[in-house]
């Protein structure tokens, strides 16, 4: 004969069991959804592996190319003199020199056409 105290012990067993089942399928919830986030940054990061190999691989034949271009200039591989190696320095700091100086003239230029500007829209003091 079953008695009360099995059918409390039964009971007891069966909310136990509801809430674990409730538990897990929270939790398989959860996890189901972190495998598709993962899924989602896994098809990213292979989209960008891609790109960056083909990035790769361009650059290489730009490379490539760029050097078989210079292996046609006839006398690019010969040795220079140092005295021309200090010379190609020396125009080097010139040139840089003469775009600053070219900087500074055009903001005299730009300076001195907004005060012409000024005292063209200036009304006379008389």
């Amino acid at each position: 004969m079953i008695t009360l105290d099995k059918i409390q012990l039964l009971e007891e067993r069966i909310r136990k069991a509801v809430a674990l089942i409730n538990r897990l399928r929270e939790e398989n919830d959860s996890l189901s959804e972190q495998v598709s986030i993962l899924k989602m940054h896994n098809e990213e990061l292979k989209d960008f592996a891609k790109n960056y190999n083909q990035d790769n691989d361009l650059i290489e034949r730009g490379i490539a190319s760029s050097l078989s271009h210079l292996d046609q200039i006839e006398g690019l591989n010969d040795e220079i003199p140092v005295e021309d190696l200090n010379r190609s320095k020396e125009f080097a700091e010139f040139d840089t020199s003469s775009a600053q100086s070219q900087q500074f003239d055009e903001r005299v230029a730009e300076d001195a056409e907004t005060i012409l500007n000024y005292e063209e829209e200036a009304e006379p003091l008389v």
